[in-house]
């Protein structure tokens, strides 16, 4: 026991002296950020079902509106980031997160909340290009695996106390929750404004191609694919769980956020010292194991009519994430050319915030009325499915401009030959 303990904080002091300033005040910044978005982010489902009575199919509707706004806003903020830099998108996301929360408090009917919902998720997910860019821009291979999963920890590191402490508020007064919320996510903002430095000197070649350039990346889109359908069903987690776990199992909204509070806590802990041991492996091995550990944890919720049986799902599921999503970060960060970070990442949050979660809601309501368990079914058959699908995928290459304007001549040579 002493030696696994002398083993993380050996990780967490190799991190601290490996990487540089401007990456812990992204840390840091983020975990208060993370404190807000915990407060509320695991309360959507119920908010909406509660607050307007409605079906799960038309909470589903709600909560895929919010998720045509992710990809607006991915979009438009992958273009923005490698135009503009990655400061300015992170400023403009950060002061309207908390206008939107607060805009939530007056809303009563359907329409109003596919309104705010959709600017919400416009600014929601548009933070994470540039973020994730800026860490590629600061950090080198192969130290980006440490990088992202420091990022991580600060995130999971507010949810630990967000989700028990908003499962607590939401009981009493939904509108306590979201101005709670408010408040922190405006201190993020001013951290950001005041500590946060440009990473991104920009490139010559930074208009060339647009997103052309991410769609002609034939492993890269590959990849998308198969993150795709992994997230359609992670996403289960905060969307269909909650309900589920009430309706089901018998289990309130404060065993929930006691469950995410775990499974946040697991990532603190453990984030770090696996990632150690992740980074030899190829990054197929690595993404294929976690999303096996995601399959048993999330099928393991079918069975689940007891907190104990709960924990132990979602302990094995924070497994597979903490295994997985650094390396796909990382990942992501290999393939892009330097020029176009912002849209390979735009792209990549396109496959979790976006269409994954605009898939997700109604899918898995449909499943849900069906049966509750089939969510957990149809979540274990297809994560074995992927994680085949990633064993396949080869290394990870670091492109450079040469070799994106050789894809590219190679292509027109190739167009006018077939003329």
């Amino acid at each position: 026991m002493s030696s696994f303990r002398i083993y993380i904080l050996d990780a967490y002091q190799r991190a601290v002296s490996r990487y540089p300033k401007q990456l812990w005040i992204l840390v840091a910044g983020s975990f208060i950020q993370a404190l807000g978005w915990g407060l509320v982010f695991p309360f959507f489902t119920l908010y909406f079902r509660q607050q307007l009575g409605i079906s799960m199919t038309s909470v589903g509707i709600l909560l895929s509106i919010f998720s045509v706004g992710n990809i607006a806003g991915q979009l438009i903020s992958g273009v923005l980031t490698d135009r503009f830099g990655r400061r300015p998108v992170i400023l403009v996301t950060t002061f309207m997160h908390p206008l939107l929360m607060l805009a939530m408090i007056p809303g009563r009917s359907f329409v109003y909340f596919a309104v705010v919902g959709f600017v919400l998720g416009l600014f929601d997910e548009a933070f994470s290009p540039a973020a994730n860019a800026m860490i590629a821009d600061l950090v080198e291979e192969p130290d980006r695996l440490g990088a992202y999963s420091a990022l991580r920890i600060a995130r999971n590191l507010g949810v630990v106390f967000g989700p028990a402490v908003g499962g607590y508020v939401a009981s009493i007064s939904y509108a306590y929750l979201w101005a709670g919320a408010a408040i922190f996510l405006v201190a993020f903002f001013f951290i950001a404004l005041f500590f946060l430095d440009e990473t991104f000197g920009g490139v010559t070649t930074v208009e060339r191609g647009g997103y052309g350039v991410v769609l002609a990346d034939r492993l890269f889109i590959r990849f998308l694919v198969i993150s795709t359908l992994v997230f359609v069903f992670v996403n289960q987690m905060a969307l269909t769980l909650p309900v589920y776990l009430k309706e089901y199992a018998g289990l309130d909204e404060r065993v929930y956020g006691s469950l995410f509070s775990v499974n946040a806590a697991m990532v603190v802990l453990l984030q770090l010292p696996v990632a150690r041991l992740v980074t030899p492996l190829a990054p197929g091995r690595a993404l294929a194991m976690g999303s096996l550990l995601y399959g048993i944890g999330l099928g393991m919720y079918s069975f689940t009519r007891s907190f104990a049986w709960a924990l132990v799902a979602m302990a094995i599921l924070t497994l597979g994430e903490i295994v997985m999503s650094p390396v796909l970060s990382s990942y992501v960060a290999a393939l892009a050319p330097e020029e176009h970070r912002g849209k390979y990442m735009s792209a990549f949050g396109l496959s979790f915030s976006g269409v994954a979660a605009l898939i997700a809601p109604p899918l898995g309501g449909a499943l849900y009325e069906l049966n509750g368990a089939f969510v957990w079914y149809a979540a274990f058959i297809f994560l074995v499915i992927a994680a085949g699908a990633y064993l396949k995928l080869p290394s990870a290459r670091v492109h450079s401009t040469d070799e994106v304007e050789r894809r590219e001549t190679e292509k027109r040579h190739s167009q006018r030959a077939g003329l």
